[in-house]
């Protein structure tokens, strides 16, 4: 279900292959942001979620797979390490939620905090900026826009080109512009150096501010990285995102990669 919608996924059968699987991630330089446990894997999850957590140098997501009749456990699984819980057999849309939101998904509607998520220091408070984030992947989108929102940021998505434009202009023509675009450069209808290039001339035959335009690329796109940059960049987020180098943007123009 994850790599239909792109995302990355190992399957460990046994917690010694769990934890291999991450401390090879991590060696890679490419460590694992979510980990899904079945409790039938283990005697005793809470432990060794512990043990597997002790493993990771960064933070990681873990998340409870439970079956319907034992919802009873929810409240000893998320006070003992989970941060959420999917029931199973799982939906697609449960999945990308809880996992692009970090929440649990409590029948009586009742939403448990996750932990501090270390993005913000204890009392920060950002500035609050409209963000357009242009992202085709629907789980790269939903990635993203849960970092901006736990700092704080009001977030428009959209999925091509195209479509940024005409939020751009709608936004503009409504008195609220967006401060910060976030552009992925591969998208359908039109890509997005295209989109900035539109974006850029919109801007210099309208009166207002100018927005921020950071590309979304991957590191082997340098050539594309300089043709958004002439396009009319600012600069580059590299895929996949880190979350602390977005809140670093937010907390400061400066630190904004050169696009060229």
């Amino acid at each position: 279900m994850l790599e239909k919608c792109d995302g990355i996924c190992s399957l460990a059968l046994t917690l010694r292959e769990a934890a291999s699987l991450i401390q090879a991630a991590q060696e890679r330089g490419r460590p694992y942001n979510v980990v899904m446990m079945d409790p039938a894997i283990s005697r005793d999850p809470a432990r060794s979620l512990s043990r597997l957590l002790a493993r990771c140098n960064r933070e990681i997501f873990p998340i409870i797979l439970v079956k319907p009749a034992d919802r009873a456990r929810l409240p000893e699984y998320l006070a003992n390490g989970f941060g959420a819980y999917l029931v199973s057999p799982v939906r697609r849309a449960s999945l990308i939620r809880v996992i692009s939101e970090r929440k649990t998904d409590l029948t009586d509607g009742q939403e448990q905090k996750p932990p501090h998520n270390g993005l913000l220091k204890p009392g920060e408070t950002l500035h609050r900026r409209k963000v357009l984030l242009a992202e085709d992947n629907e789980i790269n989108a939903m990635l993203v826009r849960a970092v901006l929102e736990r700092a704080g940021q009001d977030v428009t998505i959209v999925g091509d080109g195209r479509a940024a434009l005409r939020a751009y202009r709608a936004a503009h023509s409504e008195g609220r512009s967006f401060e910060l675009v976030l552009m992925d450069l591969h998208m359908p209808v039109m890509d997005g150096t295209d989109a900035i290039r539109a974006i850029r001339k919109f801007e210099n035959r309208h009166a207002g501010p100018r927005s921020t335009i950071l590309t979304l690329t991957a590191d082997e796109q340098a050539s594309a990285r300089r043709e958004s940059g002439e396009a009319g960049a600012d600069g580059y987020l590299t895929k996949p995102l880190e979350p602390s180098a977005l809140v670093e943007i937010l907390r400061s123009s400066q630190t904004i990669p050169s696009a060229s």
